[in-house]
């Protein structure tokens, strides 16, 4: 292969007589495509080969015989636009058609987050490569839950969290589309979906307004996303901001044991018998002391009486009652 300057002048060539990469018995034909590839109808050979446009060989296929991918005396080669090849194949009166394409790849396909959580949405990411510069065009996704193909995800790069359950495991596959061909189905790794903490909401000592005396009790919310139910969820107590550990986990506090002045706030710390969620406070409540009630009332009773105008006067001694949560 001789190649010359606009001017004739001689530049460079390469290959001999032969059979061995590089060499060539006979070529017939020529073509350089757009992207400066030179295509050899090697006829004597019964193949086509591929060189770039300094010599080097980038691809070359067929061998005498009249089946695909087979020659007998190639005679001419084009390629056109959309990168088909044409091969004249003289002695088996054919034309035959190829693609002048390079599959894309995919690089490094894996499942986002790689240790997910219930509350996590599942996607898929990748690496791509073309060597003949072409864009990616498509991809062919297929998801599977404990190896059961979920085709209600076909080609979808996410899958929302409200499709997974705890301890399901998840991988899917991937192949990678130029325009042209699909690449190489590659599968991402497998992953389990983990438990999700549990929560606590509107933790609140009742009565809200308590008096010395009062049974304290907490209140609150628990929610868990995995259906995971309250387990041993730690109760803490503190008086004037010291923890009383006598009450621990205790979700109500005897009577008597708040007194008159002193400062009350509990925590709640949930678990679901897996993990514990974030520690949740109550706003703090002052114990107010009990009112006093006057010891004696005077009562005064007027009335008539045979004509006669009565007054009596009766002293009545009142105890303090005051209904109470537990008291």
């Amino acid at each position: 292969m001789q190649v010359i300057s606009p001017g004739g002048e001689a530049l460079y060539n390469w290959g001999s007589f032969g059979t061995e990469d590089g060499q060539f018995s006979s070529p017939t034909g020529v073509f350089i495509d757009d992207k400066e590839l030179v295509f050899i109808a090697d006829s004597g050979n019964h193949r086509i080969c591929v060189f770039n446009y300094t010599g080097q060989l980038v691809s070359k296929w067929g061998s005498k015989g009249s089946g695909t991918w087979e020659f007998t005396l190639p005679r001419g080669v084009v390629v056109n636009a959309t990168r088909h090849i044409f091969v004249t194949d003289q002695d088996n009166l054919r034309v035959q058609v190829f693609l002048n394409n390079t599959i894309p790849v995919v690089h490094n396909p894996n499942i986002l987050p790689a240790s997910p959580k219930t509350v996590d949405d599942l996607s898929i990411g990748y690496e791509y490569t073309d060597d003949d510069g072409d864009s990616q065009e498509g991809a062919e996704i297929r998801w599977y839950k404990n190896n059961t193909l979920q085709s209600q995800f076909n080609d979808l790069q996410a899958i929302p969290a409200s499709w997974t359950n705890k301890t399901d495991q998840w991988n899917a596959t991937i192949r990678v589309w130029d325009g042209r061909e699909f690449g190489t189905v590659l599968w991402t790794q497998t992953v389990t979906i983990n438990n999700t903490k549990p929560v606590v909401t509107s933790v609140t000592v009742v009565p809200v307004i308590p008096v010395a005396g009062d049974v304290l009790m907490v209140t609150y919310s628990y929610f868990d996303v995995d259906g995971d139910s309250d387990t041993q969820s730690k109760i803490r107590w503190y008086r004037n901001g010291v923890h009383q550990s006598t009450y621990d986990d205790q979700l109500t506090l005897p009577a008597g044991v708040a007194g008159a002045g002193e400062e009350w706030y509990v925590t709640v710390e949930p678990f679901d018998g897996e993990e514990y969620g974030n520690v949740i406070a109550s706003t703090q409540v002052t114990i107010s002391a009990k009112p006093i009630a006057p010891e004696f009332l005077l009562i005064i009773l007027v009335g008539i009486a045979g004509g006669v105008t009565v007054i009596g006067i009766v002293l009545y001694r009142r105890k303090y009652l005051r209904k109470s949560t537990g008291g």
